[in-house]
């Protein structure tokens, strides 16, 4: 079992976490792309643990751009 806790309250993170949608596209530099990606909050106080790239927006502009055959 997952016994993290979150840096800011202290609230135990092993059971869930909060996934956001981020408005705003997130760049790998040097890509010159941009792509969506989503945050991981604490359930307790919202505070922001970790942002990535959002794997299922990814995973639908990558279909799309095969069935475009790009």
């Amino acid at each position: 079992m997952n016994l993290g806790k979150c840096g800011h309250c202290g609230a135990s993170i092993a059971r869930n976490v909060l996934i956001e949608t981020i408005e705003a596209k997130a760049g790998i530099l040097g890509s010159g792309g941009a792509y969506n990606a989503v945050s991981f909050c604490c359930p307790g106080c919202h505070a922001v643990l970790g942002v990535q790239l959002d794997p299922l927006a990814l995973n639908a502009d990558l279909r799309n751009d095969l069935k475009k055959g790009n």
